[in-house]
């Protein structure tokens, strides 16, 4: 990263930038008493990628010119000024085709728009609707969120119905909605005004419970109508054919034929096509859950009819994907195979604990450092980098080895950052070495003038990251992130998981102790980087733990043995290799049941188990748990503490193959974890071995792992051996 410095460069010195509207977030930046406010703005917005919003900056509470010079406003070292998002305009077109002009923010929120719109039109707020693209705004949803950007437009439309919605309790909230407003709506309104969830609201009209995806006027409901609102009285599980239970809210009033439409809604399968069963029993569409003695935590079983022209695609929640294909479309299946045939499509898995192991947006690096520098040929001379500055710690014009990414065009390390390079960059790019800083090929041709350099604010000293890190665990075991993870660990279709919720905790607390947001990349690291001292130890367990990086083993190498144990008896040890057959395709993989990634997938590994295990050996080994409730919890939905002994070990595997109805053969890790450190199969890892000699390693690819190599594998190394063997027949035949 390039620095610009003049012959006779002005001193540098740092000021700090406060981004008011986005939870004060600060920066550092680097400047001279020549920088000008519109150069300064500049390389700000650069920074922060903000395409959304214009900022200006304040300095004592006066808005700054562009003209402005640091040195003219008397800025010194360690001040700050402000940067403050200046509102964007944006349209909102009513149904007489008048356009009213507003402007916000990208943090407003639906119901303050209304508000806005009240004060030019006098239409009450609860009367209107918003739309975009279509699609109807509700009041709170946030601008930003919604993809609404400077200058868009919204439709205005005005509520022509009036509805009354009785509660249990007598009392009736008023509501006005539209006719093309569906049932989905009407919840959510319902919800803005009582706080009760929408998956628990039953709304009844005339007697009938009505669907969310009905609208208004399909239900033939006329203006001043009154619904009755229900509460779900109990859960209700289903299990799906491929394994996936789906939780509903029902009264024992609601009928099969309500709960298949349910489903519908949920999963996209049409009414018609299932079969819902009670203890082997089919269910009578017109039966009501209390008719057949469904009760609260029961499990119907759902059983999709057959048809030729359809085949099965399961995702990795299982999610049952039905769709309509050409007989062609698998011209390789043999003539007596089965008429359905089940695809799997897998997502891409989120594991690991470090942002490039879960799937979310890449950090590897921290940003860059920002512009360029002419280079005085007296400093290039005296063997000094001068014009580089160290993309991780800032340092710049120092004498000694310069390391320069081979894949990212402006990133450079000094020789101390080089050491922590895999954890401040993308591990899998490689750096060169320059000794010489006279080589100039790499310098820009088009110098810009007076620099300015956008840093994040981040903790220097040892101390400051310790704290931080004690302060990041206090947080983690409280009662509040828990009940956040378990909430969305218990709801899948929240959209969210446990790393969301420590993610937004994570920068809270670098917020509000000042630094960036980049300092949530060192939180993460910390005991990384300081791997000598014995306080980084107890820290962090999520990160002492995750050993996804760590496996040496290549395809190719001899599989290393191992002991493991049977579940049927703790003084048996087991050899690894004795598992082997000759010629024979070993299928190795680990978990545990408190891992939700393979709690997620374990009913794919079973589909696999069950169509490859004629000619493939599975065994799942249990290893250490992943998610411990007294060492490492996450809201556990899965209640199972560190494993102190093998019989603890033993259990907790016995535990997971029941509850996850697991088919593969399981044995245990040993209590020294020699299994876990040998194959590294954290957090999720496939292993294929033949006659010894490792087949696949399935190390994440691009910080995500699926089951496809798993299987493209297995079919590879089985279509090999068939065509030894037909070759093998016609030598015999010869």
């Amino acid at each position: 990263m390039y620095l610009i410095s003049m012959p006779n460069p002005p001193p540098i010195f740092s000021i700090r930038i406060i981004e008011e509207l986005n939870l004060y977030r600060s920066y550092k930046a680097n400047v001279t008493m020549d920088t000008t406010v519109e150069l300064l703005l500049k390389c700000f917005k650069a920074h922060i990628k903000d395409e959304l919003h214009d900022y200006k900056l304040l300095y004592n509470g006066q808005d700054l010119q562009n003209t402005d010079t640091l040195k003219n406003l008397g800025l010194k070292e360690r001040d700050y000024i402000r940067a403050v998002q200046i509102p964007f305009k944006l349209y909102v077109k009513t149904q007489d085709r008048k356009i009213i002009e507003l402007h916000v923010t990208g943090k407003v929120a639906i119901s303050m728009v209304k508000q806005m719109v009240h004060k030019h039109v006098n239409i009450p707020v609860y009367k209107q609707r918003l739309l975009f693209d279509g699609k109807q705004l509700h009041d709170f949803m946030i601008l930003k969120l919604c993809d609404i950007q400077k200058g868009s437009t919204l439709e205005l439309a005005i509520a022509s119905f009036k509805l009354y919605v009785k509660k249990k309790d007598g009392r009736v909230v008023k509501l006005y909605l539209n006719e093309d407003d569906t049932i989905h709506d009407v919840k959510q309104m319902v919800w803005q005004r009582t706080r009760i969830p929408v998956y628990k609201q039953c709304l009844l009209f005339c007697g009938e419970q009505l669907h969310d995806s009905s609208t208004l006027k399909s239900c033939n409901i006329q203006n001043e109508s009154t619904f009755e609102l229900a509460i779900a009285s109990f859960k209700l599980n289903v299990k799906m054919q491929d394994g996936k239970v789906i939780v509903l809210y029902v009264t024992e009033k609601n009928t099969i034929n309500e709960v298949k439409q349910m489903i519908q809604e949920r999963e996209g399968i049409p009414r018609y096509k299932q079969r819902l069963f009670s203890y082997e029993y089919q269910l009578r569409s017109s039966s009501t859950l209390k008719c057949c003695k469904i009760e609260e935590e029961a499990t119907l079983k759902l059983i999709i009819s057959k048809s030729n022209s359809l085949i099965h695609v399961k995702t990795l929640t299982g999610k049952n994907i039905i769709l309509s294909v050409c007989e062609n479309l698998f011209p390789q299946v043999a003539v007596d195979a089965p008429s359905e045939r089940t695809l799997h499509l897998v997502l891409n898995l989120r594991g690991g604990m470090f942002q490039e192991t879960s799937g979310r947006i890449d950090f590897n690096a921290l940003p860059p450092l920002m512009q360029y520098m002419q280079v005085p040929g007296r400093y290039l001379h005296d063997k000094v980098h001068a014009g580089i500055a160290c993309n991780y710690c800032g340092k710049s014009e120092w004498k000694g080895a310069r390391y320069k990414c081979s894949e990212c065009l402006d990133y450079d390390l000094c020789y101390e950052c080089i050491k922590i390079s895999k954890l401040v960059h993308n591990e899998q790019h490689n750096f060169s070495e320059i000794l010489d800083p006279e080589n100039q090929n790499d310098f820009p041709k088009d110098i810009p003038v007076n620099p300015v350099t956008i840093l994040p604010i981040l903790p220097t000293k040892k101390e400051e990251m310790l704290t931080l890190l004690q302060e990041e665990e206090k947080r983690r075991f409280s009662s509040e992130i828990q009940q956040q993870y378990y909430k969305v660990g218990s709801d899948p279709t929240s959209g969210k998981d446990w790393m969301d919720v420590t993610d937004q905790m994570q920068h809270n607390l670098v917020r509000e102790f000042g630094y960036s947001d980049e300092a949530v990349q060192l939180l993460r690291r910390a005991p990384q980087l300081y791997q000598d001292d014995p306080a980084f130890h107890t820290t962090q367990v999520y990160v002492r733990n995750n050993i996804v990086s760590r496996g040496n083993l290549k395809e190719g190498m001899l599989a290393p043995d191992c002991p493991l144990v049977p579940l049927t008896n703790d003084k048996t040890i087991i050899q690894l290799h004795s598992l082997y057959k000759p010629g024979r395709p070993f299928v190795l993989l680990a978990g545990s049941y408190t891992c939700p990634l393979y709690r997620y997938i374990s009913h794919v590994l079973n589909d696999i188990y069950s169509l490859y295990n004629e000619n493939v050996d599975f065994y799942m080994i249990q290893i250490r748990e992943a998610h411990a409730s007294d060492v490492w919890p996450i809201g556990n939905i899965v209640e199972v503490k560190e494993h102190r002994t093998l019989e603890e070990r033993l259990t907790a595997a016995r535990k997971m193959v029941k509850a996850t109805q697991l088919e593969i053969p399981v044995l245990a890790d040993t209590m020294d974890n020699t299994f876990l450190n040998l194959y590294s199969p954290w957090p999720f890892r496939f292993f294929v071995i033949k006659d010894g000699i490792l087949k696949l390693v399935g190390t994440p690819k691009e910080a995500r792992y699926d089951t496809t190599d798993l299987v493209n594998c297995l079919d590879a190394l089985l279509d090999k051996k068939s065509s030894e063997s037909d070759l093998t027949q016609k030598k015999e035949c010869k």
